[in-house]
Parts: structure tokens; C-alpha cells; sequence
């Protein structure tokens, strides 16, 4: 076990397209999605301690709530030893909006402690323990970009261009038990076969970073602009200045355009001043990177 402090990076995801197939007999649904990480990253850091500690800058998010503190215990427990970390989590990434904050902090969680307890997993030990914690844990262990399918914890990874800019919209728009109440708000009509998200998946244009938001879709974003307070007033605002169309991040209420530069960041920020929105411009990245 180490003695010195260790830093783990927790980056955020952006689902490209998600398409949503019908429901499972287990209660789940099917999803056909592109999932793709950005450079926007919680600070998970992690030292010695007596015992499992887990603080967080949201005091919401300390202790046994966060998911941090299930991945500490599922990787122990898979190594048959005594979780003993302190761990502090630094948010960056906004919560509860569609871009997988609490599930890439249980990724990178994982990543940090298997270095910091020495266990020497590999990729494929540590994904078996994160599909027990969650769909897009899995996806964050590893990060870039990948096709998910069946609940979206299937991958099937490519290579694409690292360094696509994209304009991140997050609204403050919160609601309870969000993930199953967009997935039972959905008709008919937000149902597909997923054929649309597989062919951008195997595209040049996804390869080759030319990718734009013209050509991504959510089948949540009907539903998504009538639960959401306000979503649709900074949709409308954003899609009124940005060159490519908004499209809905995982269940929302995040949103992005692409390709983006700084000035169209910048007028997007004005134009959402008195909303409490947030808008950032971010990276695409492959690979975590942890220090």
C-alpha cells in the first residue's frame, strides 16, 4: 500500500446519441448509445487512513451516499482485504445532469485504489467489478469512445480524434428520480431500432473528429424540454447563436453543440446570464489521466 497521497481524474461523459430500443423483462430498457469523455474532470484524491473515509466538497455527496464509497468496498471486498483509504472528491462536473459525474468518480475511484492498494488488477478485473456499481461505470474505467448497448454497460470501443471541442450547456434544472421518470415519459414516437446511432458510430465523420451535433439525437430530449424547468428557454437561447443544433446528453438537462470555439462559448455564457446556466467549453479525450 502506499503511503503518499495519489490523484485520480473522474472525466465526464457525453452520450452523442442514445437511442432507446423498448423495455427489458428485467424492468431496464435496451439502448443503442455513443458514449465519448471530455476533459471536464472531478479530483478524486486519495491517502492513507485507518479506515474507508470518503469526503466530498458537497457535503451532500460525503460518506456512505456517494458512490465512491460502494466502489471502495466492491473492489476491497474483490480483493479480499479491509477498505482503508481516506478519499476527498472535488466536483467539477454538475450533478444529476446527464454527464455521468458520480459514476465517473466510482471509475476513477477504482482506477485510484487499485494503484493505491497495489493490487494490480487489469482493465478487464476492474470493469467486472464496476458493471456491480453501475451502466456507465464500466465505460469511465476506460473512457474515450464506445458503443453501448443493452443497458449500455456492452462496449465496443473505436478510435477517434482526440481534441473536438464542444460547447456544454447545463441548465440548473433539477427533478426527482430523474432517470425513471424520463424513461416513463417516453411514447411511442421516442422509440427506434438504434440503426441510426450504430451507422455514427462506424462513420468516417466519427473517426475523423468531423462529427457535429447536426448529426447526434436522444431519444429522451422531447420529453427531457417538457419535464425540466427552463430547459427549453436556454435550448432555444443556445440554438438561437450556436452553428450546430443542441442535442440532450444522457437523461439531461446538460445538453452540447459541436464542433464550438471559445467566442461561441462566450456569447452562449451572456445570453444565459440571468438563467444560472453554465457553459463550458470542453475537450474530447481517449484515455484517462491519472497523476
Amino acid at each position: 500500500m502506499r503511503t503518499e497521497p495519489l490523484r485520480s481524474l473522474a472525466y465526464a461523459k457525453v452520450n452523442l446519441s442514445l437511442e432507446v430500443l423498448g423495455r427489458r423483462d428485467d424492468g431496464y430498457h435496451d439502448i443503442v448509445t455513443i458514449m465519448q469523455t471530455v476533459d471536464l474532470a472531478d479530483v478524486i484524491t486519495i491517502s492513507a487512513s485507518e479506515r474507508l473515509e470518503v469526503d466530498c466538497d458537497d457535503a451532500d455527496l460525503s460518506g456512505r451516499q456517494n458512490i465512491v464509497w460502494d466502489a471502495a468496498v466492491a473492489l476491497a471486498a474483490n480483493a479480499g482485504i479491509v477498505p482503508r483509504a481516506r478519499i476527498e472528491v472535488e466536483k467539477r462536473i454538475p450533478t444529476a445532469a446527464g454527464l455521468g459525474g458520480g459514476s465517473a468518480d466510482a471509475a476513477a475511484a477504482l482506477r485510484g485504489l487499485n494503484r493505491f492498494w497495489d493490487l494490480g488488477l487489469s482493465d478487464g478485473e476492474l470493469l467486472a467489478v464496476a458493471s456491480k456499481l453501475g451502466s456507465d461505470v464500466p465505460f469511465l474505467v476506460t473512457g474515450g469512445t464506445a458503443l453501448g448497448t443493452g443497458r449500455g454497460d456492452e462496449l465496443e470501443h473505436t478510435t477517434t480524434k482526440e481534441g473536438v471541442r464542444m460547447l456544454l450547456v447545463v441548465p440548473p434544472a433539477s427533478i426527482p428520480r430523474k432517470t425513471p421518470t424520463l424513461y416513463g415519459a417516453l411514447a411511442v414516437d421516442d422509440f427506434s431500432d438504434g440503426s441510426r446511432t450504430r451507422e455514427l458510430f462506424h462513420s468516417r465523420d466519427l473517426a475523423s473528429g468531423m462529427i457535429s451535433s447536426d448529426s447526434c439525437q436522444n431519444a429522451f430530449t422531447r420529453a427531457a424540454i417538457e419535464i425540466f424547468p427552463g430547459l427549453d428557454d436556454v435550448w432555444k437561447r443556445t440554438s438561437g447563436i450556436t452553428e450546430h443544433p443542441p442535442c440532450l446528453s444522457g437523461a439531461g438537462p446538460a445538453f452540447f453543440c459541436m464542433p464550438s470555439d471559445q467566442g461561441e462559448r462566450d456569447a452562449v455564457e451572456e445570453t444565459l446570464r440571468d438563467t444560472g446556466a453554465m457553459a463550458y467549453l470542453v475537450r474530447t479525450i481517449n484515455q484517462p489521466q491519472d497523476v
